[in-house]
């Protein structure tokens, strides 16, 4: 598993993202604030299972468990 990248826009804010099995996955909870996804727990949920996953990752706080999503789960929530 590759390094967390963040990716920065001035349309959306920033979106953590990470490389697993060289493919892109991204923290849910950054996608659902970015679409105005209250409820971001509910619409994982929704998600296949091959879509969504859990990684361990470093933040300011300590390592948390983060739920990330891969690039069809990205496309789930969109649409």
């Amino acid at each position: 598993m590759n390094e967390m990248q963040v990716f920065e826009s001035i349309d959306f804010g920033q979106i953590r993202a990470l490389m697993r099995d060289g493919e892109p996955w991204f923290v849910a909870a950054d996608v659902c604030r970015v679409l105005d996804i209250v409820q971001n727990r509910n619409a994982v949920a929704r998600l296949d299972d091959d879509e969504k996953g859990v990684c361990l990752m470093d933040t300011l706080g300590g390592k948390q468990e983060m739920t990330i999503i891969n690039e069809p789960g990205l496309y789930s929530l969109v649409l």
